[in-house]
């Protein structure tokens, strides 16, 4: 009876560990490979070990004693003519007459072969259940809606690199003529100074984002994504700032914080937030210093807010987005972008009302400058307040409205934005 005491209760803690643990990637707010890999693993082990325990179990009921004294217990188990021995050894009898003499081992290959199927079965019967528990822990406990991409079109229009070619950013074919040109007059240029390596990261980030135009194009949320980041080029972007980085302070350029605030928004776009954070500390640790890279500091704080965010520190990201406030001057978008971000961080600190009232300014202030892909990310994060005050009809509704209005304003970070958030937030029953 203890036996059963014992086993019952290491199955049924392996059992719920194992249907929970997948749970733990709702936690993470976008888990990378590493912790994936380990929570799935751990998943993997703890749900074969179920199966075993169930498999050994059910072998205890159904299988002959002898089995079980043998294979399990491991005693030596021999078989003369229907009467079972145990202990016997008879190392100076050859192994060939020894199957000759005791039948014993066929049957145990037989029952070997049973108890091998077993746990096969039961495994894969584990596994559709921790698929299917962490499918019913994702609508019973949806995550939370987290914008990545939402300041990458401002940002990227106001580049200077993108300033001086006297358009916003756009997939546009010109536009990446133009680009692509540019890039390789700098690239055929000899000696180049930081200034030269900071316009090609810039030049760089602009050029690494690509439409998807067919199934095979990788996707970072899912296969409805309109547009992804090409690495390959945006770690030329990276390269290019390691150049400056890497001319000693003492000679190099006024460019440190411009430069560094382009590798945490390298960063950002890999989504490898930590990395991104310790980029844009360096950059603000230099807040005070010259800096002629023509990048705003209004820009390395409002990107340190969003990474804040991203990694769930939203008092952090009110700190930084208060200080943008007191910036005077600020173009009426860059003021948007503050209040709309204002909003998402009160929404992660709980204070559910004063997000709506700054969302509602953000909006006002998008629709009077006529800015329709800032009026749909606003939708969308108040679709993001009801889910997670689970109206999830009222979250729909306010979700077809956003993507209708991305649509109108064909921006993809913004139809990105769209799918991600359909992605999260559960449907309506």
């Amino acid at each position: 009876m203890r036996y059963w005491w014992i086993s019952l209760a290491i199955y049924a803690a392996a059992l719920a560990a194992g249907l929970l643990l997948p749970g733990v990637i709702l936690v993470i707010h976008q888990p990378n490979f590493l912790q994936g890999f380990l929570i799935y693993s751990a998943t993997a082990l703890i749900m074969g070990s179920a199966a075993l325990c169930l498999t050994l179990m059910l072998a205890r009921v159904l299988f002959p004693e002898f089995w079980w004294i043998g294979q399990v217990l491991g005693q030596d188990v021999f078989e003369i003519q229907g009467v079972y021995f145990m202990g016997l050894r008879l190392t100076r009898v050859p192994d060939r007459l020894q199957r000759l003499l005791f039948g014993v081992g066929e049957k145990f290959r037989r029952w070997d072969a049973a108890f091998g199927i077993a746990w096969l079965l039961l495994l894969i019967l584990h596994g559709l259940s921790a698929i299917a528990s962490q499918q019913a822990l994702s609508s019973l406990l949806p995550r939370q809606v987290r914008l990545p991409e939402t300041m990458h079109t401002a940002l990227l229009s106001d580049l200077p690199a993108l300033r001086a070619l006297g358009r916003p950013w756009s997939l546009d074919s010109k536009l990446l003529r133009q680009m692509q040109a540019e890039v390789d007059l700098l690239h055929s240029k000899r000696g180049k100074t930081e200034a030269d390596w900071l316009r090609l990261a810039q030049l760089d980030l602009a050029r690494a984002f690509k439409l998807r135009t067919n199934l095979r194009d990788p996707f970072t949320f899912s296969p409805s994504d309109r547009l992804f980041f090409v690495r390959g080029t945006g770690a030329l972007a990276a390269d290019a700032v390691t150049q400056i980085l890497a001319v000693p302070e003492a000679k190099r350029a006024p460019l440190t914080r411009g430069a560094q605030t382009l590798l945490g928004f390298f960063y950002l776009c890999e989504y490898n937030y930590p990395r991104a954070e310790r980029a844009l500390n360096e950059a603000l640790n230099r807040a005070g210093a010259p800096d002629d890279s023509g990048i705003p500091l209004v820009w390395t704080r409002l990107l340190a807010a969003q990474v804040a965010l991203l990694r769930d520190q939203p008092k952090r990201a009110r700190l930084l987005l208060a200080a943008d406030a007191e910036t005077p001057g600020l173009p009426g978008a860059v003021q948007a972008l503050l209040m709309e971000h204002m909003a998402e961080a009160l929404r992660l600190d709980r204070e559910t009302k004063l997000a709506r009232e700054w969302l509602a300014r953000a909006g006002a202030l998008y629709k009077s400058l006529g800015d329709t892909a800032g009026q749909a990310r606003v939708i969308l994060r108040e679709a993001s307040v009801l889910g997670d005050e689970a109206k999830l009809a009222r979250a729909g509704a306010a979700l077809s409205e956003a993507s209708a209005l991305a649509e109108t304003a064909r921006d993809p970070f913004t139809l990105n934005m769209v799918v991600r958030a359909a992605h999260l937030l559960p449907a309506p029953e």
